[in-house]
């Protein structure tokens, strides 16, 4: 059985477009969340970001990150938040127009946990987020029996 993501997750999400940002946060609130967003609309400010995090030891439960920014591609973020120590177990999940299984793969190949493709329903964001949440719990719980045989 899963675990419910808490309704003040916070979320840290990497958009450039407002209107799909806008939709994202609708459909968060429809969802019940009230947790903070930290919202960015670069890679490089996503980077900066991520530095910023590691430094004030801040905590973020989900990442969400469209796929093509203006200057480069989302997955540059999930490369820079698993090389990190505090945020590398974050849940990523990728949003896209992009449907093709290649593209689709490669994002899965490099690290994400799941990918949603734009445009979604707010149930299909939920089952998404839920995923993400039950692979970290997962994590989490795997963590903890390696941590008790090898301390």
């Amino acid at each position: 059985m899963s675990n419910e993501i808490p309704r003040d997750a916070d979320f840290f999400v990497v958009e450039d477009t407002p209107f799909h940002f806008e939709n994202l946060l609708k459909a968060l609130k429809e969802l019940g969340f009230e947790g903070e967003v930290i919202h960015v609309s670069s890679v490089s400010q996503g980077l900066k970001m991520i530095d910023l995090m590691e430094k004030s030891d801040s905590n973020i439960d989900i990442v969400i990150s469209d796929l093509h920014l203006p200057d480069g591609i989302g997955l540059e973020i999930l490369q820079k938040l698993r090389s990190t120590k505090l945020l590398a177990g974050k849940p990523f999940l990728v949003m896209s127009t992009e449907s093709q299984q290649d593209i689709i793969i490669s994002a899965f190949e490099a690290g994400a946990t799941n990918y949603i493709v734009k445009p979604y329903t707010t149930k299909d964001l939920l089952e998404k987020l839920q995923f993400c949440w039950d692979r970290r719990e997962k994590e989490k719980e795997r963590g903890g029996l390696f941590s008790k045989f090898f301390k």
